[in-house]
């Protein structure tokens, strides 16, 4: 009976290995300067929150077993923040008012970023208006909207199994 309390679920395992897997992407000193995101907090999770909609936005399309990886996943990603900030010496009062913020931005990028998905629309527009906004150079902002478009259109294209297994690698930013 205990077995079942401390026997951690697929789903955890397999989101928790996509989560290093995106973590490591959103790292990525490419993505990072002047015209670019900017390297601080918000920025790396700004990025993070992007990479990751893109997978969960993916994952819909599987219907039940999808959405079950999609909120482990999120599940990881929310973890996450609350050991980053733990480090930082926050107190369990001040990680649950800075965690909301997080959260509410993160499902802003997933909403936003499936919007445009969906409705096919152009992502240089979504990435100069709702992402880099005017300090985006506009060379990087074509270059990163292409970046979601073929990285999208690459997990489209793939198995549950292959998600689940991170039986595949982000696309590259290209040089600029």
């Amino acid at each position: 009976m205990f077995k079942f309390l401390f026997k951690k679920r697929i789903e955890d395992i397999q989101a928790g290995q996509l989560y290093s897997q995106v973590l490591a992407q959103s790292r990525q000193p490419a993505f990072f300067g002047a015209g670019r995101f900017e390297d601080s907090y918000d920025g790396r999770i700004d990025l993070l929150s992007l990479n990751l909609a893109i997978i969960i936005h993916n994952l819909r399309r599987f219907d039940a077993a999808g959405q079950r990886l999609g909120q482990a996943l999120y599940d990881v990603m929310v973890e996450d923040f609350n050991i980053a900030m733990r480090e930082e010496g926050l107190a369990d009062t001040g990680i649950s008012r800075r965690i909301k913020p997080m959260v509410a931005f993160f499902y802003g990028r997933l909403s936003a970023l499936s919007q445009a998905l969906s409705e096919e629309q152009d992502l240089h527009v979504f990435v100069k208006d709702r992402v880099l906004g005017e300090q985006g150079e506009a060379g990087f902002s074509a270059r990163f909207a292409d970046y979601l478009h073929r990285n999208h259109i690459k997990l489209s294209q793939i198995s549950l199994e292959d998600i689940e297994k991170g039986h595949f690698e982000f696309e590259a930013l290209e040089p600029g």
